[in-house]
């Protein structure tokens, strides 16, 4: 049986993050594409589900945010000399999950 280590922990919260994030773009386009259609027939738009993106792309930054830190943790425990590419897990947990969330949201 495997042990559970930061790492693993890190990882997992990384990819959970990730997930929600993906999932919750998908959900604003779906948004702006009934907003779109609900405009052009002059109906009312209430935008309740936006801010309910916002706050779940909040918490998964949090998410996010505690799996960097456990892999952080995770790398100054192992004995040096450490490698490099271990430091960029931590890293990319916390850059994947704002990248999707400023490219998503941001309007060319």
């Amino acid at each position: 049986m495997k042990h559970i280590t930061f790492r693993n922990c890190s990882l997992a919260l990384g990819i959970l993050a990730s997930a929600a994030v993906i999932y919750l773009m998908y959900q604003h386009w779906l948004f702006e594409q009934w907003a779109r259609e609900q405009a052009a027939h002059g109906y009312f738009i209430c935008g309740m589900s936006v801010i309910g993106v916002v706050i779940g792309a909040g918490v998964a930054l949090i998410v996010a945010a505690i799996g960097s830190v456990l892999g952080l943790i995770s790398y100054w425990r192992i004995s040096r000399p450490r490698p490099r590419r271990r430091l960029l897990e931590p890293l990319l947990i916390v850059a994947f999950p704002l990248f999707c969330i400023f490219v998503g949201l941001y309007r060319w």
